[in-house]
């Protein structure tokens, strides 16, 4: 006799909890929360102010709860566990360092993405940024062709996406699939109040808990030992920041002002360089809407700049690309191929970026899209250089995949070779 899978009745869906224990017991004490057959958090539990706390009252819960993955938790085991992100946050650092072994364990087991079968819906995907990466942005408005790549490599039985991240509640289709972000419970954008969302019967319902935040900032204010927790709390938990400021601030993420041709990761827009941009770079004279850093373009990049733009066509594929930070839309950096490979299949890079945007892993990022668009296109072999002192780059280089193959006149000599 063939086993059936037991479908899940009402779900409760919380997100963004982000360490903050007072929005969290309000939402617990909901009827049709405490109700719930189950209980989806999508991810970022606790990094704010009461991280153990939080954690601990989730884990009371039992099998009720289910726990997923969201890119804070990810950093907090990251910093806990003795490495670096790559964008730090003074709160996340400070609560890395509450945790415990077990608390460490908890995170670092949470899974991403996570699939229940639900009455009335069926298969119903649960993640934090998307269900490809928990630290990517879609919104309300991410226009259509954005969500089709986003939600590519979804099972097409899944009609159902569920996730969190942006902290703005709202439930929108896509290409006949309904997707729902329920908002956040610790740290809401827009509006006060702890948000959550009730599956149930086919039906979602956009939930809002109030609470008297007079009383939860002072509560956690009392119970935190961060050193900034009044004003922390202050500002998240009375939503200062409105739905349409954080929509315009994280619009530049959700693939909205990028062109054909250009190549994109989680952070960052590497744009191919046309000769006339080139050589309005080299003459550092800036368009409305070009969206340059006060310290772009720097002078190394200048002399291969300069050969650019006195040619007449540029290799669409190996050419040089100017590095853009998606969150802030400004150009940082520049990086790309010194030419296309050679018989052997050789190409050889560089790159470089403003003093602002280093130390943020932005270097690696860029390099490891690079090789991979090289090696798409027929590269064999990406060989990089850099001067023997210059341990910050070859630390870049190392991290990107590259092997250092020998020293001499200076320099160390980098490369990767594509797979087998």
């Amino acid at each position: 006799m063939a086993e059936t899978r037991r479908l899940i009745g009402r779900v409760a869906v919380l997100s963004d909890v982000h360490g903050v224990l007072p929005a969290l017991e309000a939402v617990l004490a909901e009827p049709d929360v405490r109700s719930a057959d189950r209980i989806v958090v999508t991810g970022d539990l606790a990094a704010g102010p009461q991280p153990s706390e939080v954690l601990d009252a989730l884990t009371a819960l039992g099998e009720r709860v289910v726990l997923v993955r969201g890119n804070a938790d990810r950093e907090l085991v990251q910093v806990a566990r003795g490495g670096t992100t790559d964008v730090p946050d003074p709160i996340s650092e400070w609560a890395a360092a509450q945790l415990g072994p077990r608390h460490v364990a908890l995170l670092a087991g949470l899974p991403h993405p996570v699939t229940l079968d639900i009455v009335g819906f069926g298969p119903v995907l649960f993640c934090h940024g998307s269900p490809r990466a928990d630290d990517e942005v879609v919104l309300v408005d991410t226009r259509p062709a954005q969500w089709a790549d986003v939600l590519a490599d979804v099972p097409e039985q899944v009609r159902t996406v569920v996730g969190g991240h942006t902290h703005m509640p709202f439930v929108r289709l896509v290409d006949r699939r309904l997707v729902v972000v329920s908002g956040s419970v610790g740290m809401p954008y827009g509006r006060s109040g702890a948000h959550w969302a009730l599956l149930a019967d086919g039906a979602v319902t956009l939930r809002r808990t109030a609470f008297d935040l007079d009383a939860a900032i002072e509560q956690v204010a009392a119970a935190s030992g961060y050193p900034d927790v009044r004003a922390w709390a202050e500002y998240f938990l009375r939503a200062t920041a409105s739905d349409v400021e954080v929509v315009q601030e994280f619009g530049s993420r959700d693939g909205r002002n990028e062109h054909p041709g250009d190549l994109i990761t989680a952070r960052l827009v590497l744009h191919p360089i046309t000769p006339p941009e080139a050589e309005r770079i080299v003459a550092r004279s800036p368009r409305p809407d070009d969206h340059w850093h006060p310290e772009y373009p720097f002078a190394d990049e200048l002399e291969p700049l300069g050969s650019l733009a006195a040619e007449q066509e540029s290799d669409a594929i190996f050419t040089l690309f100017q590095v853009r930070d998606r969150a802030s839309g400004l150009a940082v950096g520049g990086i790309g191929f010194f030419g296309p490979p050679d018989a052997e299949g050789v190409v050889e890079v560089g790159y470089g970026f403003v003093a602002a945007a280093r130390g943020r892993g932005f270097a690696v990022e860029a390099l490891v899209e690079l090789v991979r668009h090289g090696f798409a296109h027929g590269a064999r072999v990406v060989r990089a250089d850099t001067d023997i002192a210059n341990g910050a780059s070859q630390r870049v280089l190392l991290r990107a995949g590259f092997a250092e193959m020998r020293r001499e006149r200076g320099l160390a000599f980098f490369e990767v070779r594509a797979p087998a």
